[in-house]
């Protein structure tokens, strides 16, 4: 992160923490939380995980924040240069820090390093008669999470006069603060400058809001307005998403919003997307093409991918985005051509891993021998893995691909090379295939890779889990996406109320 602001700049930087940020969040509420120093664990390869590496470097960019650049820095190099040679634990680091700074860091530790979970915390403002309110609310829960967090909270009060920063010190689970401010701000800059390892979000009037989009001090506070501004839901907030994917300086804040703008899922938001599909900077136009699936499917949005898919693109990953888009509307036709650009030669078998990925969200059993065949001793083994990953997503979703799938899976969970059966495990787990419950306890209790045995534990708990719920849990996602269709079919209906009435 420091290489990057000093090579790229403070955006890229911070974009780059963010990144370590939702890899972090999305294990920590997707698989399990757990604190960054533990002796609980099956295997010690399970240690390395994003808790350790992308939540270990997001608590020292917090550490940073509190001690202040010197004493931080200071406190560091006291550690090396006193522990060289010799063999640490994490009381070594905090010994050091403490010694520098004169601080105890007790409870920091204990908090972020030593318990799991983290802040998650929603901010709301409002202003008048003067006076700036910021009602801080900490939200997070479970087993051993701290309810509230010590830390700093840094605001900067942008007015037509100038910017005023304020540093909260945030000490309960809610409270609201009051700030003298003789006009109104024009926005606020909240965790300025994105200092504090936090899942949070924020609210506050709109002109605020699409202020902060535009020129809060740090892309992650841009990033935080536009999820706010989608939230909110009005058809100028939308105008103002749209604009900034047009027209915003750093790529990774279009990517972001791209994202956000295909979770609303509206006419208004396909509109903004299809007009920026030809961004000129690679990663956000491989964001954009992504987005473009993930929303309701219509004939622009088919016939911009399949020329993409088609006709290729200046980058391999836009490309590759393209038709697995396709694949993923389950637009017509989408197998054969998924099949086609599979054949395609690219480095590492990038274009060929997307098709396959994009073959098996069709839902079509069409794909089935596609899939099967590029799973082939004779293949490249990124593509074998793909395809061994894309036969659980179909077996667990098309009901006739169920068993020549699962036995596939069971087959190259046993007999792979390590990267088709680290793909295949999970697969039977997402398939939910109990009949491979006594091969995966022999994977767990034999294979001498740790990884491989904890994805066979894993795997096993998720069979388990989900014993005779398939036909429910095919019900229940059936339900959902008729639900979230009805919702965006009704946004859009009052947006277009909405804009006729302004």
């Amino acid at each position: 992160m420091l290489w990057k602001t000093h090579d790229l700049g403070q955006d890229e930087a911070d974009y780059h923490l963010f990144t370590d940020l939702t890899n972090y969040l999305a294990e920590s509420g997707g698989r399990y939380q757990r604190p960054i120093v533990s002796y609980q664990f099956r295997e010690p390869i399970d240690m390395f995980d994003r808790h350790l590496y992308e939540k270990g470097a997001l608590v020292n960019h917090t550490l940073r924040t509190v001690l202040g650049e010197k004493p931080f820095w200071k406190g560091v190099t006291h550690y090396l240069e006193k522990n060289a040679h010799t063999t640490v634990h994490t009381r070594d680091y905090q010994e050091a820090l403490e010694t520098i700074s004169g601080r105890n860091l007790d409870r920091f530790f204990h908090q972020w390093v030593h318990s799991p979970g983290h802040p998650e915390i929603e901010v709301s403002l409002s202003w008048a008669k003067a006076q700036l309110s910021v009602k801080v609310e900490q939200k997070q829960s479970g087993t051993d999470v701290p309810q509230c967090y010590h830390l700093p909270l840094s605001l900067g009060i942008v007015t037509e006069s100038g910017t005023q920063t304020v540093t909260l010190q945030i000490e309960e689970r809610s409270r609201c603060f009051v700030i003298p401010c003789e006009t109104e701000p024009t926005r606020i800059d909240v965790d300025m400058g994105f200092k504090v390892l936090a899942d949070l979000s924020i609210s506050g009037p709109r002109p605020w809001l699409i202020a902060s989009l535009a020129q809060d001090s740090s892309v992650v506070g841009r990033i935080r307005a536009a999820r706010a501004l989608a939230k909110e839901g009005s058809p100028k907030a939308i105008s103002a998403l749209a604009d900034a994917l047009a027209n915003a300086d750093f790529w990774g804040l279009r990517i972001q919003i791209a994202d956000i703008l295909s979770n609303l899922g509206t006419a208004c938001a396909r509109e903004a997307l299809l007009a920026c599909a030809d961004d000129d900077h690679p990663k956000a136009r491989r964001g954009i093409i992504s987005a473009l699936g993930k929303v309701p499917t219509h004939p622009d949005i088919i016939d911009r991918l399949t020329r993409v898919a088609v006709e290729g693109d200046p980058s391999l990953q836009v490309e590759g985005e393209a038709v697995r888009s396709l694949g993923r509307l389950r637009a017509d036709g989408a197998v054969a051509l998924c099949a086609e650009v599979a054949k395609r030669p690219s480095w590492g078998a990038m274009i060929t891993c997307r098709a396959i990925d994009g073959m098996s969200h069709t839902r079509d059993d069409a794909a089935l021998a596609h899939l099967l065949a590029w799973t082939g001793d004779d293949r490249h083994e990124r593509a074998r893995a793909t395809a061994a990953a894309g036969l659980g997503r179909l077996a667990d979703q098309v009901e006739s691909c169920r068993l020549p799938a699962i036995d596939r899976l069971m087959a190259l969970a046993q007999e792979g090379p390590f990267r088709v059966q680290f793909a295949a495990i999970p697969a039977l787990g997402q398939a939910r295939a109990t009949q491979a419950i006594g091969m995966l306890r022999r994977i767990h209790e034999a294979q001498s890779d740790g990884r491989l045995r904890r994805q066979a534990y894993e795997a096993i708990q998720r069979i388990i889990a989900g014993q005779g719920g398939a036909s429910q849990m095919s019900n229940l996602r059936r339900d959902f996406e008729k639900l979230r269709d009805d919702n965006r079919a009704l946004r859009t209906r009052v947006d277009a109320l909405e804009t006729t009435e302004e």
